[in-house]
């Protein structure tokens, strides 16, 4: 009897860590093309099904088996809380509340995200064994292949897909193509560095190699830099960290060596330095405005930040003067291109301080393991260690995705839960018998607890759904008088549902004035900016309406609002001068022609500015 309910056990933790390996792969590859957001909103309620099912099963562990204090596990849980309690302070400051919970339009990293995701690296922390580290290489050499050969398929024109895709052909199913070379590069670094590891499986070594190669030719033909960067840094730091505890002399020859391959590298990326012809890129050099954004974001709201993902709504008004200069004064950013300093800018000093935490505790406790597990296993640690450390470099200048980052959170919490085998390995194993009568006492609670949490996530992922594709069809209704009415039926199921993200409303309040619905669609506009009174992209459409219809002192005003948030659009403030200049206010447009032109002079709207304003 005591054989079977033993056997009943491991078989449910084997059947939950499965649960665990197909949400994070669900998490990359799932994609909906009925969507507004094909790639995000799909990630992220799958995201969330799956951390509301382990859960249950968490919490019923943690009230099972108790909590030890000084164990390794313990300790990452109270780091996590911190990180959790510093999100839901963060929230209680953010302004818009949608955005806060939900994450910013086509981005998803909202306080939900990072809620699933640290109970994704909990539950990896407490349950996953060093079998099932060797699962995890596995997976990632079959998922590298599958979605290096979509890649291919991209680049060669003959995708399944007909997206509107702005970039370059290979974006995967992450809409991307720099997301997309770097999960390339994670998965091509395990898939060869997997050859170090034994009890992989014959089918894995033999379809290592053609993945690397696969991933490699994805990867270049993607342009994105960080691909290439990543996949280096990884090896990089795997050969330096294994010769340093076999032959030090090497393995210190060979850190020296990676360093500074990686500082020519960085160098370069920034154009600076040789490389800097081979690895610049302007997409990679235009970071440091969104670097020094974030800085001033966080130095003007130290506390709380400016909002949970709100870096988008803040950037224009923390850019710098060379940036509208540079790029026209339309471009903006959603992020800061930088996890940790999007957490200090979004979320204030607790919350950019917790996410540190995390990071320092995960990669202190694969140090400390690297020094001290069996040399059997400590290829494998030195493995995931650099691959974990190759996701935290990329993620220095790049966003964080759903699809990608699982793959970091769930990499961290392997590291955490070897870690915390390999000392209770070295202790003395308890025996079953208590713990196993209040299991099966309680055999029933942990699918119970499961189901509690899953459920009000399937009611919130049918509003999420119901969103996306009442907006898409709304969007793809062509503007004629025979549509009109469906047009406005589909626009009113997005306005009224309670989870339809604002700028889905916005996009079809457009869509209703296109159809000629004007007073519904300022109405909506109204409603909109109630909600988010500084939003610009809700203020300079209030001030086209506005001129539209001739209502010039009520422009003013709107335009005014613009100027306190974006105060380097020069744009703007031309168009200020017109309306003052229609309005007989003569004095107030040379006020705004001097604007323009102490931030513009030498520019089209400069000019404009000198012939067109007194």
């Amino acid at each position: 009897m005591q054989k079977s309910n033993k056997r009943a056990k491991i078989n449910n933790r084997s059947n939950q860590i499965w649960v665990l390996f197909s949400g994070v792969v669900s998490s990359t590859f799932y994609i909906s093309t009925t969507s507004e957001d094909p790639f995000n909103t799909p990630k992220f309620i799958i995201l969330m099904l799956t951390a509301g099912w382990l859960l249950g099963h968490l919490i019923y562990e943690y009230y099972r088996s108790g909590l030890k204090r000084k164990s390794v596990d313990f300790k990452f849980l109270l780091i996590v809380i911190f990180f959790l309690l510093s999100q839901t302070l963060a929230l209680a400051f953010t302004h818009v509340k949608f955005t806060g919970l939900f994450g910013d339009t086509q981005r998803k990293n909202g306080y939900l995200t990072y809620l699933s995701l640290s109970i994704i690296v909990l539950y990896s922390a407490k349950f996953l064994k060093y079998l099932d580290a060797i699962k995890v290489i596995q997976i990632t050499v079959f998922s590298g292949c599958a979605l290096a050969i979509y890649g291919t398929i991209q680049t060669l024109g003959y995708d399944f897909f007909k997206w509107e895709n702005p970039y370059n052909s290979i974006i995967g199913t992450l809409g991307n193509p720099n997301f997309a070379s770097a999960l390339l590069a994670i998965f091509s670094s395990f898939a060869s560095l997997s050859y170090f590891i034994k009890n992989l499986g014959v089918a894995v070594r033999i379809l290592a190699l053609p993945t690397v190669a696969l991933c490699l030719f994805a990867i270049i033909r993607s342009e994105s830099r960080q691909g290439l960067v990543t996949f280096l840094f990884i090896h990089l730091f795997f050969v330096s960290t294994f010769y340093l505890y076999k032959n030090q002399k090497i393995g210190i020859a060979l850190t020296l060596v990676s360093a500074g391959t990686v500082i020519l590298s960085i160098a370069g990326m920034l154009q600076r330095g040789p490389l800097s012809g081979i690895l610049y890129k302007e997409s990679v050099s235009v970071r440091g405005f969104y670097w020094r954004a974030a800085y001033e974001m966080f130095r003007d709201k130290p506390l709380t930040g400016v909002g949970l993902d709100n870096y988008g709504g803040a950037f224009k008004a923390f850019r710098e003067l060379d940036y509208p200069l540079r790029y026209g004064y339309t471009l903006t950013s959603s992020s800061a291109h930088n996890t940790t300093l999007q957490m200090f800018a979004t979320g204030g000093l607790l919350l950019g301080v917790s996410y540190l935490a995390i990071l320092f505790f995960i990669f202190k406790s694969s140090i400390k393991l690297i020094k001290s597990i069996e040399s059997e296993k400590k290829v494998l640690v030195i493995l995931f260690t650099s691959v974990w450390v190759g996701f935290q470099a990329q993620s220095f200048i790049s966003i964080d995705n759903i699809g990608l980052t699982i793959w970091g959170w769930l990499i961290g919490g392997v590291l955490i839960a070897l870690a915390r085998e390999n000392v209770e390995n070295s202790l003395a194993n308890k025996s079953d018998s208590q713990i196993q009568s209040k299991s099966n006492s309680m055999s029933l609670v942990r699918p119970a607890l499961s189901i509690i949490f899953v459920i009000p996530i399937l009611v919130v992922a049918v509003f999420l759904n119901r969103a996306e594709r009442d907006t898409f069809i709304t969007r793809t209704i062509i503007p004629n008088e025979s549509n009109s009415l469906i047009a406005k039926n589909y626009a009113q199921k997005v306005i009224d549902n309670p989870l339809a993200e604002p700028f889905y409303k916005f996009k079809v309040g457009l869509t209703l004035f296109d159809f000629g619905f004007t007073k519904e669609s300022l109405t909506l506009l109204d409603q909109l900016l109630e909600q988010d009174p500084t939003n610009l992209i809700y203020l300079n459409a209030k001030a086209y309406y506005q001129e539209g219809y001739n209502d010039i002192p009520g422009s003013i005003k709107t335009r005014e609002m613009i100027e306190d948030n974006d105060p380097w659009n020069a744009d703007n403030y031309f168009v200020l001068g017109l309306l003052h200049v229609k309005s007989g206010n003569s004095e107030r447009a040379t006020y705004y022609k001097s604007k323009v032109l102490a931030i513009a002079d030498n520019t089209e709207i400069g000019t404009r500015a000198k012939n067109e304003l007194p």
